[in-house]
This record gives structure tokens, sequence and C-alpha cells, in this order.
């Protein structure tokens, strides 16, 4: 008997646990369906308020699909046409995803051709780029606000008109909160290859490769007026300061770092302090040399430079007082 009332028990249970399993599939399964609707139906108001605005949005197909954990709102063939800033961008397919669990982060891609071009004025070129399928843009909302924006591009060759073409690798590009300091702004760009369509003018010595550049700066109080909290006077008159907390670049012969704290203040007059570090100067001097361009005042400050930056030190200027200030001695107006 007692063999019985266990085999009912365990049975029990069993039917019990396989019941809420069940229901629990079917009412995310109601709730994936309910919310690709309201998805597609908010994106559908989007496009007819977009129109009503004078902009032209247009697509050969749109759906939701990502079943059963992603929503992917995906259209084909889209074609977007901004009056405010009398731009269009089309490409071949334009896809925004969120994980079923968490609709704050939207990622974007665009995989394929894409082109970006002016409505009316024809000075600006076409800009036309392929972007492969990791190639991706984020966004992430937190408290009603846009908290995190980022861009992810491993390769991509960026053709401008018809006879200037720009490939960049290993881009990667960031903006969120500094984790410490929430209302600081935290913003990191790096990259490992440039290549330029030409040299630069008057710098033909630099070549047309740019590698390994790095930038991280921070924004003391930024989200505090970016969101209304702080007035950009106010901003001003609490001393809050803009950080360049590392900055790294590498552009043939030239091999530098920079760092830099400076404050605006009610007039946008800068004031703090501008490092520069610079590697090889020897090599930086040659390639002047060599392209014609080294003068005794070049090759003095490189000179100079060069024997601040060593040790890992920065030569460091003052900027106060509308002025620049070096070793004391003011060099430059503001």
């Amino acid at each position: 008997m007692a063999d019985k009332k266990t085999r009912k028990s365990g049975s029990g249970f069993l039917w019990f646990l396989g019941s809420s399993v069940f229901l629990v599939v079917v009412l995310y399964c109601v709730y994936w369906i309910w919310m690709a609707g309201e998805i597609k139906k908010g994106t559908l108001t989007w496009v007819d308020d977009q129109r009503a605005m004078g902009n032209a949005v247009q697509y050969d197909d749109l759906e939701v699909k990502g079943f059963p954990y992603r929503f992917v709102l995906e259209a084909t063939n889209p074609v977007i046409e901004d009056r405010s800033v009398m731009a269009a961008w089309s490409g071949e397919k334009l896809q925004l995803i969120a994980m079923s669990w968490n609709l704050g982060h939207i990622m974007i891609r665009s995989p394929g051709d894409n082109a970006v071009r002016p409505l009316l004025n024809t000075d600006f070129p076409e800009v036309r780029f392929s972007l492969g399928s990791k190639a991706t843009a984020s966004m992430r909302f937190e408290e009603g606000y846009t908290r995190h924006v980022g861009l992810k591009i491993p390769d991509t060759t960026v053709q401008v008109g018809e006879d200037r073409s720009y490939r960049i690798q290993a881009l990667d590009f960031g903006l969120r909160p500094l984790p410490s300091a929430k209302p600081n702004l935290q913003g990191a760009l790096s990259f490992e290859r440039l290549e330029l369509a030409n040299p630069i003018p008057d710098a033909d010595f630099l070549g047309q490769t740019v590698e390994n550049v790095v930038i991280w700066v921070e924004v003391e109080k930024f989200f505090d007026v970016i969101e209304g909290r702080m007035s950009q006077s106010a901003w001003q008159a609490s001393n809050s300061k803009i950080h360049l907390r590392r900055g790294e670049v590498e552009f043939g012969p030239l091999q530098a770092a920079a760092r830099a704290s400076v404050s605006l203040d009610a007039n946008n007059t800068p004031n703090g302090t501008v490092g520069v570090h610079l590697k090889n100067g020897d090599e930086l001097k040659r390639a002047l040399e060599e392209a014609g361009q080294l003068n005794q005042e070049t090759e003095q400050a490189i000179n100079t430079l060069s024997a601040m930056s060593a040790n890992d030190n920065f030569a460091t200027v003052v900027l106060r007082d509308r002025g620049v200030y070096f070793l004391n001695q003011k060099i430059a107006d503001l």
C-alpha cells in the first residue's frame, strides 16, 4: 500500500510540474506574439509620423521574427529620407534586435551595402560602405533616457564620391555613464588601422596609414546637463571639466600621446592643462628632413618634446587668462 501511495504522490508531482512548465511556455508564447504585434504596430505608427512630417520611409517588407529568445524587427531594402538634415540613407537590410527579457537594450545591424546621399546639395558626394554581419550599433535606455551608445565595425571600406576610399579596421566607439560617477560621461574611440584615400596636404611624409588610435574622454556632469537637471551656464560656473584620459596615435613616423583636463568659462574660453608625449623623435626628424620640411625651429621643438617625454613623461602647457603658457612663459594667445 505504501508503494502505491508513493507512486501516486510521485506521479501527481510530475503531472503538476509538467502542467506548470506547459503553462509557462504557453504564457511566454502568448507574450511573444503580443509583443511582436506591438513592436510592428509601433513601427508603423513611427513611419506614418515621419511621412506626416514630410520625410520619406520606404521598404519592401517589414516583419518581426526571432522567436523564441529575441525580437528582430527587420526591414528589407529600406530607404529613409530625412528633410531636417537633407540627407537620405538606404541599405539592403535593417535589423533592430532586442532580447525578449530586455527591451531597453537595442542592437542595430545593416548588413550588406549602405549608402548616404544628400537630397539637394550636390556639393556633398554620396558615401557608400558595406557592413558585415558582425558590425553592430547598440543603444541602451534607462529611466527614459539614452544612457549607452556603442558601435563596433570589424572592417569596412568607405567610398566617398567616385575617387576617394577609406578603409577602417577594428573600429570601436562607445558612450556611457562613468561607473564610479554616474552623472559623468565616459567616451571611448579606437581603431587599429585607417587607410586614407590621399596623404594630408603638406604632410606627405606621414603617409596614408593611421594606426592604433585610442581616445578616452570624460565629461563631468554631462548627464545632468543633457537630461535637464543642470543648465549649461550652471555647468560652466561649477568648473566642471572635460578630461582627455588617454590619447594615442601612430601616423607614419609620428608616434604621440596626449592627455588634458580643461574647463570652459562663461565665454567658452578653455582653462586647464594639455600634455603631449612624443615617441621616436629622431624618426620624425628624419622623415621631415627627407621631405625638405625640417627647419631649425621645428627641430628644436621636437628635441624639446623628446627630452620632456623621457621616462613616459608629458610636456605640459597651461591654458589660462586667454593664453597658452609653457614653463610659466606665455607662448600663444587664445
